[in-house]
């Protein structure tokens, strides 16, 4: 009867010795993963600051191009009402011809 519990006291001793070892072992893991998951979280905010940063510039850029379209676009409206200014002084139609040009031709 004392071997059976000697036995039994080995096997009690082996079954809590392995159990130590994996919850070591799965505290490491955890550990392991809690870190992984902390740097991929750190890149992907990283990440997201360069892309917010990306589309703060373009924003800039597109503002600047929009300005520069509605100053282009007041310069072409000025410059179509000066030519047809110019054209109805010289008595030119929309080919270029003038008035003498039609009744020769």
């Amino acid at each position: 009867m004392d071997y059976l519990l000697s036995i039994l006291a080995i096997v009690a001793l082996i079954w809590a010795a392995i159990a130590a070892v994996i919850w070591v072992a799965v505290r490491q893991l955890r550990g392991a993963v809690d870190r992984a998951i902390s740097s991929f979280a750190e890149r992907q905010q990283s990440h997201v600051r360069r892309l917010l940063d990306a589309l703060e510039e373009l924003q800039r850029r597109q503002a600047d191009a929009e300005s520069r379209i509605q100053v282009l676009t007041s310069a072409n409206r000025t410059l179509v009402v000066q030519v047809t200014a110019m054209r109805e002084r010289l008595g030119l139609d929309s080919d270029g011809r003038s008035d003498a040009d039609r009744v020769i031709h």
